[in-house]
């Protein structure tokens, strides 16, 4: 009735997490007796992304960029992030409209899929922020703490001398309230 059909061919991606054995699983499925996969074992394309590179398994950029999105998106962040601007180089040469859905949809499942703040990984992905590791945030955190310290030092030597709020403003960078909070007021 509606002309020759095409052939269907049954393809399973998979991350290798918790190492889940699809074939296996699926020899379990089909003993059942599910029609949809009665298909013997050769019919059926099993991808284990922890032991292929999508960039040198697939051709069209859709699916480079699909897979590899797929098998890093349980890495640990500074390895994500290095996949995902792989994926930001892909998606740069497909035509603009469609490139447009893909990344929504792969933002998408990103949001839904990473443990970290939707925040900070849509500033990061979309290039807004510059990522740091835990111990460069506490490199700055504590420079930062250094900074204030020092501010705070200058201020109280500058008000021992008798110096004006407003100069210890200029000078120190620091504000009335930060002066007051310090106990400098």
């Amino acid at each position: 009735e509606l002309g020759k059909l095409s052939s269907i061919i049954p393809i399973l991606f998979y991350q290798g997490l918790d190492n889940w054995d699809p074939e296996s699983e699926l020899e379990e499925v089909r003993s059942l007796s599910n029609p949809i996969l009665s298909l013997n074992k050769k019919e059926i394309l099993i991808f284990d992304l922890r032991k292929i590179d999508p960039l040198d398994e697939f051709s069209i950029p859709e699916m480079k960029a699909g897979m590899l999105l797929l098998k890093i998106i349980r890495d640990p962040w500074d390895d994500f992030i290095n996949g995902w601007n792989k994926i930001r180089v892909i998606l740069n040469s497909i035509e603009t409209s469609k490139m447009v859905d893909i990344e929504e949809e792969m933002l998408d499942y990103i949001f839904r899929s990473r443990l970290e703040n939707r925040e900070l990984v849509e500033e990061v992905i979309m290039g807004k922020q510059k990522t740091m590791t835990l111990y460069e945030r506490a490199l700055e955190e504590g420079r930062e703490e250094g900074e204030l310290k020092k501010a705070l030092d200058t201020a109280r030597k500058m008000r021992e001398f008798g110096d004006t709020i407003e100069k210890i403003i200029l000078i120190t960078g620091l504000s009335i309230d930060q002066l007051r909070e310090n106990g400098i007021l």
